[in-house]
């Protein structure tokens, strides 16, 4: 960020109420807990400066820039981490399972597949500050950043993300598929898994996945249906969930949860449907990985 900026935000912060609350007891264990390690994390990963413009580029690029890898620091999530929790630079914004969260934050280059090749610059514009466009619609941690954040960044400033993230080259996710089924395992499971779609689903997504613009995200190559890790669609399926309210959406369609209504094996054998339909190409996914999902929200 720039000294300015800072600047500004540490006089915002000054300005708010103060409020009495104890600190609670660390909870971190041990060795995570000895704060000298910070000291070696911060040698190896972090490097201390402000965002110098790019000059070969235009101004709402290095702003684009600036705020997807600065204040917006997508990279938190969208990029995968190695053992020391440090980001993998040759992989940025490739997509990556948020550690912790378990939720998979897909690629934000202009992968045709994983990223962003088929939204247009206008498409990034209005999922940034509405949470839906005519090709997804968000749920998981990416509501919470719409809903407290990007939904009141500027016209401007939104548009000149999308410009950055369109230029960035195409770069699939390194993650591998999470599950190998054979087609003996495939086959009943995509029958069953078509029976329970058209029975529950296809009312609001669309006989063939192609949801409805701006009202329920499209199956048919969304990236969250087809990523390595079906994390996103399988915790959909039990949990449900609802878009952000935004100014410029505030009144968002939600996705019921199917925990009791569906058995384990119910979800992953519609789950792997929509992962293997309407020319998805992505891998089956087995009960137990349903299972590892059933006690988490």
């Amino acid at each position: 960020m720039s000294r300015a900026e800072v600047d500004d935000l540490f006089a915002y912060l000054k300005r708010l109420p103060a409020i009495a609350q104890k600190t609670p007891q660390p909870e971190l264990q041990f060795p995570f807990n000895q704060r000298p390690l910070l000291a070696v994390w911060r040698a190896l990963y972090f490097t201390e400066g402000e965002y110098k413009p790019d000059t070969t580029q235009t101004a709402q690029w290095n702003r684009g820039a600036y705020l997807v890898n600065g204040l917006g620091h997508c990279a938190a999530c969208h990029t995968p981490r190695n053992t020391l929790g440090g980001l993998k630079d040759k992989l940025n914004l490739s997509g990556a399972t948020i550690p912790v969260l378990n939720w998979f934050a897909p690629a934000l280059n202009n992968h045709p597949l994983h990223g962003l090749g088929k939204w247009t610059e206008d498409d990034i514009a209005q999922y940034l500050q509405t949470g839906m466009n005519r090709h997804a619609a968000t749920y998981g941690p990416m509501s919470e950043v719409i809903a407290h954040s990007l939904q009141f960044a500027s016209t401007a400033d939104t548009k000149a993300m999308a410009v950055y993230l369109k230029s960035l080259p195409a770069q699939a996710p390194s993650e591998k598929e999470s599950t190998g089924l054979g087609q003996r395992t495939l086959q009943p499971l995509m029958v069953r898994g078509a029976n329970i779609y058209t029975n529950t689903c296809a009312e609001c997504h669309g006989k063939q996945g192609e949801g409805k613009a701006n009202q329920f995200p499209a199956l048919a190559g969304n990236v969250n249906v087809i990523a390595p890790n079906p994390v996103n669609a399988i915790r959909m399926v039990l949990n449900g969930g609802f878009s952000p309210s935004t100014q410029g959406a505030p009144y968002p369609h939600g996705m019921p949860p199917y925990r009791v209504e569906l058995s384990n094996n119910d979800i992953a054998a519609v789950v792997t449907y929509i992962r293997r339909s309407w020319g998805n190409n992505a891998s089956g996914v087995a009960s137990i990985e349903v299972d590892k999902q059933r006690g988490k929200q």
